[in-house]
């Protein structure tokens, strides 16, 4: 959480520099958290910044500043200073995981060059920690980590772990067969409340959750929200244990997908402000134009043909907003319930039934509702047009029907075609139910049309 007092901060450091004060500024700053001094920073104009970041560099936290920083601002400033030996020894003491995430934003000439740098034994693990993909538990994991194997008792699991200095945080002791497989865990609390003389494959627990590493990102954070862990274990195809991931680096990620999922329902990407190329935001948003695009064309032949049969009266094209509207609000509402539950991760038949019962009764009302209210105005603003209530009523009424099954069916789609179904509240579904709808309120005028004009 950010500190609030950030602002009124970052004022007092302006002044101190203003008025040459660096040691006061050098002083006030280093007693500040490094996301803290990392936020100050970035508040600073993009010439200013590194003369404030000089004040923290002989911070026993310059690493975690920097982390905190993140990929474009280390890319900017290896760009500016190129120090990539004393950039080297400051970044090392990063543990493996943030180091390995840090890198992958960077060009790869400077991340090369850094990892170049490391140990050996450091530069091999962060290189095997950015080949898997994107947004999978591989990239999430760190493999500082504290296993023991499965012959060993209570009491030398307790005298290892107090000689460990690799594994930065132990929530858990897992427990590993001559092969590396992973076959049990226990808690650091099950050691101390058993004999030590107790073989420690007598008190773990065999049945352990666990994710692989080309498991999604979302999995991990849905497993550990749901099962209430601080980590999980990573295992490979072998079920061989290689990583663990803990809960600061599904927080992370909770942020992240929901920034992102914010963002595709409005059809937007973060990239667009992330100071990503304009040819590189033109390809990613085109699709989504494209689609609002076609959508249109579509609507308009829908009306075009329509028109042809219909008198020339054109009172009939005052209600399209109408129509359209409600029955996007609805879709939309729908589709958001679905993603949610999809979310909380409830089965299928349990989504569809919750929301048919609760939001679909709540929807019928509404219908209902919209359609008499709506029909009774155009009985009596448009009474030389005697079809048109019976059109508007049925077509509203329909048309938020329809709008109920996409919003209900498109997240488990884009879910079965392996996209995001945060996509179900976008263009994509909007297009395609604006033409369902005008065509059912054209063919209820056409109807009405035979049966009362």
């Amino acid at each position: 959480m950010s500190n609030p007092n950030i602002k009124s901060l970052y004022d007092t450091v302006v002044r101190l520099m203003h008025y040459e004060a660096t040691e006061n500024a050098k002083n006030l700053l280093s007693k500040l958290h490094p996301s803290d001094i990392a936020e100050i920073i970035r508040m600073f104009p993009e010439p200013e910044q590194d003369a404030v970041l000089s004040l923290v560099f002989t911070n026993d936290n310059i690493h975690d500043i920097f982390c905190e920083l993140g990929s474009k601002f280390l890319t900017s400033y290896i760009s500016k200073n190129r120090n990539f030996d004393e950039l080297t020894n400051i970044l090392q003491r990063l543990p493996s995981d943030d180091l390995a995430k840090l890198l992958a934003g960077l060009p790869d000439e400077m991340s090369q060059e850094l990892l170049g740098r490391l140990q050996a034994e450091q530069s091999q693990e962060i290189t095997g920690l950015l080949q898997y993909q994107e947004k999978t538990a591989g990239s999430l994991m760190s493999t500082e980590l504290f296993q023991v194997k499965h012959t060993v008792t209570v009491g030398e699991a307790i005298r290892s772990l107090q000689r460990s200095k690799k594994a930065v945080t132990i929530f858990y002791v897992y427990v590993v067969d001559e092969f590396g497989t992973l076959v049990g865990v226990a808690s650091i609390r099950q050691l101390f409340q058993v004999e030590a003389a107790r073989p420690i494959r007598e008190i773990m627990l065999r049945d352990v959750l666990r994710v692989r590493v080309d498991d999604k990102q979302e999995e991990v954070a849905r497993l550990i929200a749901q099962y209430d862990v601080v980590a999980l274990p990573v295992v490979d195809s072998q079920n061989k244990l290689v990583g663990v991931i803990t809960v600061d680096d599904v927080i992370d990620v909770i942020k992240e997908e929901a920034q992102e999922s914010v963002l595709k329902m409005a059809s937007a990407e973060a990239a667009s402000v992330e100071g990503q190329s304009f040819g590189a935001s033109l390809r990613r948003g085109l699709p989504g134009f494209v689609a609002l695009l076609v959508g249109a064309i579509a609507t308009c032949e829908v009306i075009t043909f329509f028109y042809q049969s219909l008198p020339p009266v054109g009172i009939f094209a005052g209600f399209i907003p109408l129509i359209l509207r409600f029955s996007g609000i609805v879709c939309r509402q729908t589709a958001t319930l679905t993603i949610h539950a999809l979310g909380s991760g409830d089965g299928r038949r349990q989504i569809v039934s919750g929301i048919v019962r609760h939001h679909g009764g709540i929807i019928l009302l509404v219908a209902v509702s919209a359609s008499l209210a709506t029909a009774l105005y155009a009985y009596f603003r448009f009474q030389s047009v005697p079809y048109l209530p019976a059109a508007v009523a049925v077509s509203l009424f329909v048309s938020m029907g329809v709008a109920v099954i996409l919003g209900l069916v498109m997240p488990f789609v884009f879910k079965w075609i392996r996209l995001d179904p945060v996509w179900a509240t976008g263009p994509y579904v909007n297009f395609l139910l604006d033409v369902l709808s005008l065509f059912v309120y054209f063919k209820a005028l056409f109807y009405s049309l035979t049966l009362f004009g």
